[in-house]
């Protein structure tokens, strides 16, 4: 399991906890930075420039259809691609005597301490070694992981033991394994998932983190990710499993949880003075109403990791090849386990104690674990098969142990839908029971208890919380708030909002109609918008927009992004040119390029065509995608100081131009940038609409020409060239003035 060198300033840890009505008022907070999403987005050309302002705004996404499983039994055949997957005919018996099942197989019984086992890999989309290379295995000197290997033997390992399961969670790198997988593969996948033994957590295509996050780019990975899976294999995650992120936030409870169709949100990671009080208060899980704006938004909680602040295996029982070094149990004789299976019951019954439920989840696996699976589930057959025979030999004193509360230990293979099924079920009983209470003793009914937060254990009624703010900022020990990341790599994190912008305005332009009233052809144009949207999926990760990625990954993650820009890029150009020109006008602005470096005030089409005093007409294209109208300013870069004529564009009645003058750059000391800006005031633009303007330069002379349009266009009365010039004057008592010719400022020194 990881560790971040994060720290900054910060306050406490979470807390927040009480019994309260679920209409108690959340506190929201956000410590990411504070990067707005609507970035402006430049396409400019000698003959047109596109400047596109963008609000990254949520739609119902896509419907899938319902994709069958469509098994076909085609172990059998003859593959392409070596593989260790072994046909379902041929399945081997575990290494443990069957007692009854050992999948899924809880029991109801107040006296019974059922033990979900749930075996589990975590792997980081990008953290110290890039995508690829986790994925492949290349640069063991860094870290020893290959998803490949860890898929190639989980698949194999399940379908030698079909009591065996496994949960994941990352489609990421599911969908890379999946690609390279031939046809015998993926149906032995679809019937692993069809009979419970794979089962998917989260979904997306990555573990996103919930602080630095915009929440447009969590709904889009997990978008990408679930679509896939229902695609691939017609299932959709039903339970959020966030167990790496450094703190967890209101907007990850309501909406990207309950919103999102999710039964209930395990994660690892909260304040370890909050820890503290919940493992003394059995408070380790519960109920979460984040938002007073969904009063129908509250979901089931609970920490992994034993109830222990992490997401691994209890200690001395990491069974992990090459993750861990705890000892074996193949080779141990019955006085051997019977001290391991001795420190195992101690452990659990400590987890026992942080719970009111009869129930808990053991998290078996961490980061990269399970790259020789066989050796896991040796292991974990092993374990679970003694623990059940000691008790049919009456060898535990599963009574004295574990008194008051139980007198049987249930432990079988589980997964995150069966522990939270079993989580309801326990829930929807308690309900009943306090439903018969209330109707022999109304008074109850004014006691003010949440509905379906009360539970039973051991015949003793109890009571879970409701939590109404969030886990942040997350904090591991005195003074070791993980917080700096809220900024780290602030480059990083505006190519991300800009890249999230950029995408949000693609979409929208690429589903206009053209001018001869043809839609865009989606095969055209998926693959690119793929490759962008698999970028932006991957720095969603809780590694990369964070910033707490190596540097040579943290550069992977942006490569990917430009990459995945400049493929849009295209496409949108294309688009951009059918929408005002059709078909036959697109040679017409064939120099049609973006503008990516605004903020730079670099913008190569508009600074190469105003190098000379007599320029070629620009033409700007300034897009809206809010949902509402606005106005803004657009400043485009230009090599040559003046005046200049910018009048609005449009075919209908004739509309007037004013003279703009071109003001200073910020950044004309930057290589690259332009020395000059040109001001354009966009007036009210409509909603998810554009309008185009017109751009001469004029020089000294103040004529005003007169343009076409729709709208008679006069922004504010533009000032003289020569006054926007600052110059600045410091005085012997150290003042300083600085005047423009229109404002003078004194700096007292």
């Amino acid at each position: 399991m990881k560790k971040h060198t994060a720290y900054g300033g910060g306050g406490g840890g979470g807390g927040g906890d009480e019994e309260i009505p679920m209409t108690a008022f959340p506190r929201r907070t956000r410590p990411a930075s504070s990067i707005r999403a609507n970035e402006l987005l430049v396409l400019v050309s000698i003959s047109l420039a596109i400047v596109a302002t963008v609000l990254v705004a949520y739609s119902d996404g896509w419907h899938l259809s319902e994709v069958p499983l469509g098994l076909s039994r085609k172990w059998m055949e003859p593959s392409t691609r070596q593989s260790t997957i072994l046909p379902h005919s041929s399945t081997k018996e575990s290494t443990q005597n069957k007692l009854g099942s050992n999948k899924m197989a809880e029991t109801s019984s107040p006296r019974v301490l059922n033990v979900h086992v749930v075996p589990h890999t975590h792997d980081d989309v990008g953290w110290l070694k890039t995508v690829e290379q986790y994925y492949f295995g290349w640069n063991e000197t860094i870290q020893r992981a290959s998803v490949e290997n860890i898929l190639d033997s989980i698949v194999a390992s399940l379908l030698e033991n079909e009591d065996r399961t496994f949960t994941y969670v990352e489609s990421k790198f599911f969908s890379m394994w999946w690609a390279r997988q031939n046809d015998a593969v993926r149906d032995a996948v679809r019937y692993l998932v069809a009979n419970k033994q794979l089962s998917f957590t989260n979904g997306g295509w990555c573990m996103h983190d919930e602080a630095a996050t915009h929440f447009m780019g969590m709904i889009d990975q997990t978008t990408l990710g679930h679509s896939f899976l229902k695609r691939e294999l017609g299932v959709v995650p039903t339970v959020g499993w966030q167990l790496d992120p450094f703190g967890h936030s209101a907007t990850q409870a309501s909406v990207m949880t309950s919103k999102m169709g999710f039964d209930a949100l395990y994660f690892g990671r909260i304040d370890y003075q909050d820890l503290a009080v919940r493992q003394l208060e059995k408070r380790c899980e519960g109920l979460w109403n984040a938002s007073k704006n969904f009063p129908d938004s509250s979901i089931f909680w609970g920490l992994t990791g034993s109830f222990r602040g992490n997401y691994g295996s209890p200690s001395h029982f990491c069974f992990d090849k090459l993750g861990c070094n705890d000892p074996s149990l193949l080779a141990m004789n019955n006085s051997m386990l019977m001290d391991s299976v001795g420190d195992f019951l101690r452990q659990l019954r400590v987890q026992s104690d942080r719970t009111p439920s009869n129930h808990v989840m053991l998290t078996m696996g961490s980061d990269f674990q399970y790259q020789r699976a066989s050796y896991n589930f040796a292991n974990l057959d092993k374990l679970i098969g003694t623990i059940k025979r000691f008790q049919e030999w009456n060898m535990l004193d599963i009574p004295s142990l574990f008194a008051p509360r139980f007198d049987t230990v249930n432990i079988f293979y589980s997964s995150p839908e069966y522990y939270t099924k079993c989580k309801h079920k326990e829930l929807s009983k308690s309900r009943e029971q306090r439903n018969f209470d209330t109707a022999s003793a109304k008074n109850v009914a004014s006691e003010g208890i949440v509905s379906g937060d009360t539970g039973f254990a051991g015949g003793d009624e109890v009571q879970y919380g409701v939590k109404t703010d969030d886990f942040l900022p997350y904090s591991d020990q005195e003074h070791g708030f993980w917080t700096g990341y809220f900024t780290s790599r602030a480059s990083l994190k505006r190519q991300e909002r800009l890249g999230s912008a950029f995408l949000l305005a693609a979409r929208q332009i690429e589903s206009l109609v053209d001018v001869d009233g043809k839609a865009s052809d989606p095969q055209q144009s998926s693959e690119a918008f793929h490759e962008l949207e698999d970028a932006i999926g991957v720095l969603q990760h809780h590694d990369g927009v964070s910033g707490t990625a190596k540097q040579h990954v943290s550069n992977d993650y942006s490569r990917r992004l430009q990459s995945g820009i400049d493929s849009v890029r295209v496409v949108t150009t294309k688009k951009l040119r059918r929408l005002f020109l059709g078909e036959d006008g697109s040679d017409d602005v064939s120099d049609l390029s973006l503008c990516q470096l605004l903020n730079e005030t670099v913008c190569s089409v508009s600074q190469n065509a105003t190098m000379q005093p007599k320029t070629p007409t620009l033409y700007v294209v300034v897009y809206n995608g809010l949902g509402q109208p606005q106005s803004s300013v657009v400043f485009l870069p230009i090599s040559h100081a003046g005046s200049y004529t910018v009048g609005k564009l449009e075919d209908s009645t004739n509309g007037t131009a004013t003279v703009v003058a071109s003001m200073p750059s910020p950044h004309h000391i930057t290589v690259g940038a332009a020395k000059y800006v040109l001001p354009i005031y966009t007036g009210v633009l409509p909603a998810l609409g554009a309008s185009v303007f017109k751009v001469d330069f004029l020089g000294d002379s103040g004529r005003v020409g007169s343009f076409r349009g729709r709208d008679k266009f006069m922004p504010p009365a533009s000032i003289d060239a020569d006054l926007a010039r600052m110059t600045l004057h410091y005085s012997d008592n150290g003042d300083v003035e600085a005047s423009n010719g229109l404002i003078q400022v004194l700096f007292d020194g």
